[in-house]
């Protein structure tokens, strides 16, 4: 897990969109990176834990040619389960595809009710 710990309570509808980018690196040449958002309640998960949570959306990965190489990976998730007045953590599940370690920098999180 990243250990983002980014903390949001739905107040208004048990419905959210959420979105993740981050840029990503992976030191290994022509090896890769991954990430998936992931949510739960309780203790936030902290960076270099195992994964954790609920997995929403989809896993979306940037293959790279070389170890200097940095794309950009968006995951976009749609959650309609949620408890009003509930404080949920989220967070991001990142690997490396292959090998090699896997880094994200530069994130931008979205967090949104929707109805």
């Amino acid at each position: 897990m990243a250990g983002l710990a980014i903390s949001f309570v739905p107040t208004n509808s048990k419905k959210v969109l959420v979105f993740a980018q981050a840029q990503a690196t992976n030191a290994t040449s022509a090896d890769g990176s991954g990430m998936q958002i992931y949510h739960g309640t309780g203790t936030a998960p902290n960076n270099g834990d195992a994964v954790t949570g609920t997995a929403d959306g989809n896993f979306a990965r940037y293959d790279s040619v070389s170890g200097t190489e940095v794309g950009m990976i968006t995951c976009v998730a749609y959650i309609s389960n949620l408890t009003l007045g509930t404080t949920y953590w989220f967070d991001l599940a990142q690997n490396a595809i292959n090998g090699g370690t896997s880094s994200l920098t530069s994130l931008n999180y979205i967090i949104t009710e929707i109805f």
